[in-house]
């Protein structure tokens, strides 16, 4: 009977240091969300998913990398395209060759075969030591542009700037700032 439980005893403690291992030390498992999961996603019969907490990395070329995260999605499909509309939104995009660009914004609209997002509501941009501010802002893949219009401010070091457009080419950083009607004339306020 003695000689039972020692067995026992001894092969609950190999199992226990198998398990321990394996769940501690065993390879780590990463869950990515591939094409096929949203292919089998819509051949349900729901026309509509909510997702909380989603993030889209996407490598642009070999020096330009989008990063995309939100809290709340809904995941939609308009004119065969899927389209992520976002709430609480925040959008990196870096280059190999400058500092990064920071998009947050209480809304967005991302298309997801061509990666254009169109951000509203309570835009802000910061690059170096500059902020700029807005209510649309449409990010541009294929002309590879932002485009920020309504209510637009640039806040600088070395002054602010009030204007109804503002056009940042993503491969130069060229800035061009305007206004939509050109009676209008955009207004400087210098800090210094």
């Amino acid at each position: 009977m003695k000689k039972t439980l020692q067995i026992i005893l001894l092969l609950s403690l190999i199992f226990l240091i198998y398990f321990f291992y394996k769940t501690n030390f065993g390879e780590e498992k990463k869950v990515t969300i591939n094409q096929e999961t949203i292919d089998k996603i819509n051949t349900d019969k729901v026309n509509n998913n909510i997702i909380k907490n989603l993030e889209y990395d996407i490598n642009i070329n070999e020096n330009n990398n989008y990063n995309l995260t939100s809290e709340f999605n809904e995941i939609i499909y308009q004119g065969g395209f899927e389209i992520v509309k976002m709430r609480q939104v925040k959008g990196v995009f870096t280059s190999k060759d400058s500092e990064p660009i920071i998009i947050t914004s209480d809304f967005a609209a991302y298309n997801n075969q061509n990666y254009n997002t169109t951000f509203e509501r309570n835009i802000k941009i910061i690059y170096i030591d500059n902020v700029i501010y807005g209510e649309i802002l449409i990010l541009d893949f294929e002309k590879n542009n932002i485009t920020v219009s309504n209510n637009v401010k640039y806040d600088g070091p070395n002054g602010i700037l009030l204007t109804d457009n503002i056009l940042i080419n993503l491969i130069t950083k060229k800035i061009d700032i305007f206004m939509d009607k050109s009676d209008k004339k955009v207004i400087i306020n210098s800090k210094k």
